[in-house]
């Protein structure tokens, strides 16, 4: 306990634990007296408390020095052999027996799974986590496995689910009988591609295996449209077989449009449609776009609605996200073919935008820069 002089009659005070240049912890209080009953855990060294408390008339701030001799933790927290070690911070709350687990893509697209071991204590029959994804995409999601394990075998017994949308997720595994715990844990978030650059040219992703029959659908929200194209836009492929045979649907925010362009034969082939939706349709808004390929027939869906149906000579295509002089979020990325989610692998390509014969603004390319989100999970076992 702290014993913190502060100003009477403030309109409300800002709390701040100190260590050297690093601001620990903090929160913010109207009431004078506030109890800071949410610290879990600080490591051993010197803090000062600086209190601010401000009115109308302006600030004023005082400052407590103290020490921590050891270690201060959250219950009694168990060590997880195999994990990043570090403080974590839960909802605000630092938790010095902590760990995290970085599980951001090693390779790009393909998700990361990690696990952790812990040794139960003799006596101990259950095993509680706090678990929470730190500074994660909106649809960040890591699933987890608990595997009780004695003489080396290991049986399932139980799974939870953690979110970005959650503040944390608590979870109580019955350990009765296991020598360890080995805790699983995979970035199962939904295919989440972010595109930020604009600039001249067509940035895409490309994959799939060849294939004239499947369906093809994303989460796509355009994030900015660039100066530099004529018709900057985002979207992707429905089929892609090369450079002079292919069919795209887009959004285009800058000119309000659902768009199709199509090739079959080179260039001098080139075909666009534009359609426009709703009055109350945003196009800077998320939406789902799908094609369902059966030949050379094409169904396109905008969040869910058949929007229209082309037909087009192609062969066997891959299909890909593209972008245009526009920045875009995608997720949801999910191609099915003979009703089996494909593993798609995907590859970069950037290549200059040439319409109806016309090659736009020469050769000039910008790089795509795609990124997938940084995952991390942070937790606390006791």
């Amino acid at each position: 306990e702290i014993n913190v002089d502060i100003t009477d009659n403030a309109d409300y005070y800002v709390f701040k634990i100190i260590n050297g240049a690093d601001t620990v912890y903090s929160f913010i209080s109207d009431a004078e007296g506030a109890i800071c009953n949410v610290l879990r855990g600080l490591s051993a060294g010197n803090y000062t408390v600086e209190v601010t408390a401000y009115n109308r008339f302006g600030t004023k701030q005082s400052l407590t020095d103290f020490t921590v001799e050891n270690d201060l933790e959250f219950a009694d927290a168990l060590e997880a052999s195999g994990a990043d070690g570090g403080e974590a911070v839960i909802d605000g709350e630092r938790y010095v027996g902590g760990d995290t687990l970085d599980l951001t893509d090693k390779t790009f697209g393909v998700s990361v799974s990690r696990s952790v071991e812990i040794v139960i204590p003799s006596g101990k029959t259950d095993v509680s986590f706090r678990l929470a994804l730190d500074d994660a995409d909106a649809d960040g999601t890591v699933t987890l496995k608990f595997y009780g394990v004695n003489a080396g075998v290991q049986t399932l017994i139980d799974t939870a689910t953690v979110t970005a949308g959650q503040k944390f997720a608590d979870v109580t595994v019955r350990v009765s009988g296991y020598e360890k715990l080995t805790v699983n844990a995979e970035n199962t978030s939904p295919n989440v591609y972010v595109q930020s650059a604009v600039g001249y040219g067509r940035t895409g992703l490309y994959g799939g295996r060849l294939s004239a029959d499947y369906e093809f659908s994303f989460d796509i929200c355009v994030l900015r449209n660039g100066l530099n194209e004529t018709f900057p836009r985002a979207g992707g492929f429905a089929a892609y077989v090369d450079d002079n045979n292919f069919a795209a649907f887009y959004i285009d925010a800058y000119y309000s449009n659902f768009v199709i362009y199509e090739r079959s034969g080179g260039r001098t082939s080139d075909r666009t449609v534009n359609i426009k939706m709703s009055d109350s349709f945003d196009y800077y808004a998320n939406h789902n776009l799908k094609v369902v390929r059966r030949g050379n027939k094409f169904d396109y869906f905008v969040d869910g609605k058949l929007i229209t149906t082309r037909t087009l000579a192609l062969g066997d295509s891959r299909i890909a996200l593209i972008t245009e002089d526009a920045q875009a979020r995608y997720a949801n990325v999910v191609r099915t073919v003979g009703g089996e989610r494909e593993n798609i692998v995907w590859k970069t390509y950037d290549t200059k935008v040439d319409i109806y014969g016309k090659t736009v603004y020469g050769t000039k390319v910008t790089q795509g820069v795609w990124k997938r989100p940084k995952t991390k999970l942070v937790f606390i076992a006791y």
